[in-house]
Parts: C-alpha cells; sequence; structure tokens
C-alpha cells in the first residue's frame, strides 16, 4: 500500500467513528426537539448546502495547497461547531437552530477532508494497488462509522445527548495530529488559473470523459433518491418499523457488516468482470435493497435490506474512485472529485426537499418504496450506455490497473 498509506488510513478511521455516532445522534437530537418531518429533512438539506454553493471551489483548493496541512487545519475547526452544540445541550437549551448550525458548519470542513483523501491515496499508493487500498480504506470507515460509532451513539444517546458529540470532537483532534505522519507529497504546481477557470476545468475533464461522466450522473441520481429515504429515515424507523434508538443505531452496523463484505469483494470483481459492469450491478443491487426495505413489515426484513444496502454501495465506491484515480492527473482530481461531489450533493438536498413534502402528505414508507424504484430504472439506463461501450475505455484502464 506504501509506507504513507497506514498514517491517512488511520486518520480517517479515527475521526470516522466520531462521524458515526454524530450521524445517529443528530437526527435523534432533531426528533427530540420536533418530529415534523419538514424539520427533519432540513438537516439533510442543509448538510448539502455547502458542497452545492462551494464544493466545485474546494477541489481547486484541493489541487492548489498542501493536502496535509488542508486535512489537519479542517478536522480542527470541526471541533468549534461541535463544542457550541454540546454547550446547548448540557445547559439544556438545545434548539431545532442549533442542529441547523452543526447540519450545515459541519460539511463545509468535511467537504475538504473528503475531496483530499482521494488524491493523497493516489499519491501513498502504487497503481496497481489502488482498488485494493481504497477497499480497506472504506472498510477501516465502515467499521469504526457504523459498526463500532453508530450503535455507540444509539446507547450514549439515551444516557446523555452530549456524550456522542463530544467524543466526535475528541477524535477530530486525534485524526488532524495523525495526518501530519503521511510522507510530503510535491508541492501543487502554480498554473496562473483563475479560480473561476481552475473550477472549469475540473468539469471538463469529467464531462469529457465518458465513463467519468457517467459516474458522476449515477451518484447524482442515486442520491437523489436513497437521500429521500435517508432523510425521513429517522421517522420511518421510528413511526412504521418501531425501531428503539438501539435497534435503529444497529441498522447502520447491518449495513457496515455488509459494506465490509463489499470491500473486500470489489477489487476481484472490479478486475474480473470490469468497471462498467461492476457499477451497473452494484447500483441495482442498491435500488432492489432499498425497494425492499419501503416494503419491510418488521426488524428483520429491514436489516437484511440494509445489509444489501451497504455491500452494493461500497462495491460501487471503490470501483468509481479507482477508475477516478487510475485515469485522473493528480493536478486536478480534487476537482474531478469535487465536480460529481457537489452534484450528488445537489441531487441529495432535491431529495430530501421530495421527501419532507412527500411524507407530509403520504407517510414515510411510499418514500422509501419509491426511491427503490428510481434507483433500479437508473441501473437499466446506465447499462444500455456502460455496457454498449465500444470504445472498451472503463475495460482497457482496468485491465492495465490489474496487470
Amino acid at each position: 500500500m506504501g509506507k504513507g498509506f497506514l498514517p491517512l488510513w488511520l486518520s480517517s478511521t479515527i475521526s470516522n467513528f466520531g462521524d458515526g455516532m454524530r450521524y445517529v445522534a443528530l437526527p435523534l437530537l432533531a426528533y427530540q426537539i420536533s418530529s415534523e418531518p419538514l424539520d427533519i429533512s432540513l438537516v439533510a438539506i442543509l448538510s448539502s448546502l455547502p458542497w452545492i454553493l462551494g464544493g466545485t471551489f474546494v477541489g481547486v483548493l484541493v489541487d492548489r495547497v498542501n493536502r496535509r496541512l488542508a486535512v489537519f487545519v479542517a478536522n480542527i475547526a470541526r471541533v468549534v461547531p461541535l463544542s457550541l452544540l454540546v454547550i446547548a445541550v448540557l445547559t439544556g437549551q438545545a434548539q431545532m437552530w442549533h442542529v441547523y448550525v452543526l447540519a450545515f458548519t459541519l460539511p463545509i470542513f468535511e467537504a475538504v477532508v473528503d475531496t483530499a483523501s482521494v488524491p493523497l491515496i493516489q499519491q501513498a499508493v502504487p497503481d496497481k494497488g489502488l482498488e485494493k487500498a481504497n477497499a480497506r480504506f472504506y472498510i477501516g470507515r465502515i467499521l469504526s462509522q457504523d459498526v463500532l460509532g453508530s450503535p455507540a451513539a444509539g446507547f450514549l444517546f439515551a444516557f446523555s445527548a452530549a456524550a456522542p458529540f463530544i467524543i466526535d470532537g475528541f477524535t477530530f483532534v486525534v485524526a488532524a495530529l495523525l495526518i501530519f505522519l503521511v510522507p510530503p507529497a510535491p508541492a501543487p504546481a502554480r498554473t496562473g488559473q483563475g479560480l473561476l477557470a481552475a473550477a472549469k476545468e475540473g468539469v471538463r475533464v469529467t464531462l469529457s470523459t465518458p465513463v467519468l461522466r457517467q459516474i458522476m450522473l449515477m451518484a447524482a441520481v442515486v442520491n437523489f433518491m436513497l437521500m429521500a429515504g435517508a432523510a425521513i429515515l429517522v421517522i420511518y424507523a421510528k413511526e412504521d418499523l418501531r425501531l428503539s434508538d438501539p435497534q435503529f443505531g444497529m441498522l447502520f452496523t447491518v449495513a457496515a457488516v455488509g459494506s465490509v463484505m463489499g470491500g473486500m469483494l470489489a477489487p476481484k470483481l472490479v478486475h474480473t468482470f470490469g468497471t462498467p459492469v461492476v457499477l451497473v450491478l452494484s447500483v441495482a443491487l442498491q435500488g432492489a435493497a432499498r425497494l425492499l426495505f419501503g416494503l419491510a413489515d418488521g426488524l428483520i426484513a429491514a436489516y437484511i435490506a440494509y445489509f444489501c444496502a451497504g455491500v452494493a454501495a461500497f462495491v460501487w465506491h471503490v470501483a468509481a474512485n479507482a477508475y477516478r484515480q487510475r485515469t485522473t492527473d493528480n493536478s486536478t482530481l480534487g476537482r474531478v472529485m469535487a465536480t460529481s461531489f457537489s452534484l450528488s450533493h445537489a441531487a441529495a438536498a432535491l431529495g430530501a426537499v421530495a421527501a419532507g413534502l412527500t411524507a407530509e402528505l403520504f407517510g414515510a414508507r411510499p418514500v422509501m418504496i419509491g426511491g427503490g424504484i428510481g434507483v433500479l430504472l437508473c441501473a437499466a439506463v446506465s447499462a444500455t450506455i456502460l455496457l454498449r461501450d465500444k470504445s472498451g475505455e472503463a475495460r482497457e484502464v482496468v485491465s492495465k490497473g490489474a496487470s
């Protein structure tokens, strides 16, 4: 994996333990304050706004500065809004606007960390090991975030609503310090491009590469459909499935177990079948899993659906990220990632709005079922594009990387 991979992996894994706690604790805190679907869905909408408003320019930043320093500063900065929320919770003054502030501010810094991580992996790992490196990176993330962090948040929140957020802040500090154990990379070249021109270059590179373009579009559609369900997940889990707080946290743990399996399978699947086939099948499985979740009438069916969703999501992430890293120059990789992330988050925000409105009128279950059907349609359309690619672009690149 290269000597820089281990500290990079540790930094991400530790910070994601705290994130896993927050992903469960923040909607629980919001639900404790207000159970209105629109109020809850607004948390997801605000979480996507930083990407929509400035995600492409985050890519420009990441391609122009020392990426280790960018990750350090962003992690330390995330402690500030967390601390303010903890004070509000401990003093009994927490209101929805406190939740909204945290939901909006943390993604600003997360955007920097997430965007910088992909080119940092590319710099640290030999080309032939990219699928394996991404698989281990995501397995570490999901184990710490969902196997450990999410269920711990469910139990801790019942004891103290502030505890998950306190631990989250501590993990950011440790992650920030670990990033400096990653060997320094050459300084980014100065191109003299303006901010807007540099951002446009990331869009141009993405749109001019057929498979990169399709990956971006698939991610946007899937994010719209699945975020519609994620935005009101706590309502569906509490009111339709009648899950307790610990059972709600265990949903993420079950998905994490599937994700570990998906991460382990992904490198072999990509090298055997090629990127197009793996992308299409993983999206189809995500759609089928969400449909099953929407039709679930008990705990077991819900857990099976989330397990399958975990497998599919991480096969997708490994295949898509390794392809981007292998086909994109490191000097523009941050912008390519940010371009895709920005569109995906815009789609997610629209999905959250649609979910809130639909759930107000028809309830949460139709949102889940509709999302599953939409993702299955996305897989069908993508198959007609990717699997009929006469250039064989993705297959050639993957074959070169595997050799």
